[in-house]
């Protein structure tokens, strides 16, 4: 069986599945199905020269009206059912059910196109800024946006979208669903959140001093969504992809003494999500609520017995007057892999820093679109700068934590650190 399909570009496939308040549902069996004549001119629909050649690669007949010298034609293309999926070329996010024949996405496989797709990780510690830079991303671009997690945004109840075809991507990483988003995925890197091993809070995993090979296992590990069928209920299934669909990472940092309160108001809303009220009651947001946390985080005394002891008395000391010693612990030992993970792996690296968006978000915003590839035709997103969290720690605690950070930093890490106001 042959099938006939209409090009359309990338905007205007989005304009076409993400028009709010329709019914697309019929209107997707007319631009892939099994087509009757009369419902070829069902819109108007323009390809361009490179669409074209992609078709008739894949073996379609394709007629095309060009006009000349401008790059958009209108065609219309007869494929063979094994050549549609291959000749599409695009993949839209948000497409109503059955707007493609295999669910949101459709690959290329002339060597340039989402097949061919490769991440670029966005690595961070939690609580950096992870969901802006996502945010910024996909609005800035219209491109969507990659994770190594399922069910942890806004769509709980779907199956993960992988996003690669199987069996590379079975594995992972997966597309990031957003409500009532139409985007287009990338066609070379996309941008894709890996928090490595920070991933879990002090909560749900204590054990925390990683080598750099179970490290970087973590940066490419995560959880896939499936359906129970029995339940009905989601499911998260543990996944691990190859380290070679990895081509590039962007660093991010930010303040260690907002990331160390930010953590806290991160364990809190887990501690709601799951109607735990006790952990609420006890560690109230706010200085003293905090304050109660970092003593409770601190009877862990791993760090003690396994790290300083052997180490120096005298930092062991300083240690004692350190709210959440073992958070910043986490959190400098978490950047001395991401670097070391890059450097081992051998792919290109981008330190950004959380503040940069509030300094300069539009350079700031360049600098990342140049680094993956992307081009901004997208709407602008402000930034709305947070709370800073100085006052949470005396200045003697401070000059304290600054030495302990410097202690336990490489020689990358701290160049890094030491960029910070602690005062």
């Amino acid at each position: 069986m042959r099938r006939l399909f209409t090009l359309l570009p990338p905007l205007l496939l989005a304009m076409a599945v993400g028009t709010a308040g329709r019914d697309l549902a019929s209107e997707s069996d007319s631009l892939i199905g099994d087509l009757q004549p009369e419902q070829k001119s069902i819109s108007e629909t323009v390809g361009t020269v490179d669409d074209f050649a992609r078709f008739t690669k894949q073996g379609c007949d394709c007629s095309c009206d060009c006009q000349e010298g401008e790059d958009n034609c209108d065609c219309e293309c007869a494929c063979p059912d094994d050549s549609l999926v291959a000749a599409v070329g695009k993949a839209v996010v948000g497409a109503p059910p059955g707007m493609f024949p295999s669910g949101l996405q459709q690959f290329q496989k002339d060597g340039s196109g989402p097949d061919k797709l490769r991440v670029i990780w966005l690595m961070s510690f939690p609580n950096s800024g992870t969901s802006f830079t996502l945010h910024l991303i996909r609005e800035s671009t219209n491109h969507t946006t990659g994770t190594n997690y399922a069910l942890e945004g806004d769509i709980k109840d779907k199956p993960s979208e992988q996003i690669l075809p199987s069996p590379e991507g079975d594995e992972g990483p997966f597309l990031e669903l957003v409500p009532n988003r139409v985007t287009t995925v990338p066609q070379k890197y996309i941008l894709t959140k890996t928090h490595c091993h920070g991933f879990c809070g002090s909560r749900q995993c204590p054990n925390y001093i990683h080598t750099a090979r179970s490290f970087q296992m973590g940066c490419r590990s995560g959880f896939r969504a499936i359906k129970n069928e029995e339940t009905g209920r989601m499911e998260q299934v543990r996944t691990t992809y190859d380290a070679d669909l990895v081509k590039g990472a962007i660093h991010l940092f930010r303040h260690p003494l907002d990331n160390a309160v930010a953590r806290h108001h991160l364990e809190l809303n887990d501690a709601r999500a799951v109607g735990d009220n006790e952990f609420i009651a006890t560690f109230p947001k706010g200085k003293q609520g905090f304050a109660k946390w970092c003593r409770h985080q601190d009877q862990d005394r791993t760090l003690f017995q396994k790290w300083v002891i052997s180490n120096d008395p005298r930092l062991r000391f300083k240690m004692r007057e350190i709210p959440c010693f073992n958070e910043f612990f986490k959190y400098v030992q978490w950047h001395n892999y991401a670097f070391t993970t890059t450097q081992d792996m051998g792919i290109p690296a981008m330190i950004l820093h959380y503040d940069e968006y509030d300094n300069d978000l539009e350079s700031t915003l360049d600098r990342i679109l140049d680094f993956v590839e992307l081009p901004k035709d997208g709407q602008r997103v402000d930034f709305i700068k947070g709370k800073l969290y100085r006052d949470y720690w005396s200045d003697e605690q401070k000059k304290n934590i600054v030495e302990f950070l410097q202690e336990f930093a490489s020689a990358a890490t701290w160049k890094e650190l030491s960029r910070y106001d602690y005062s």
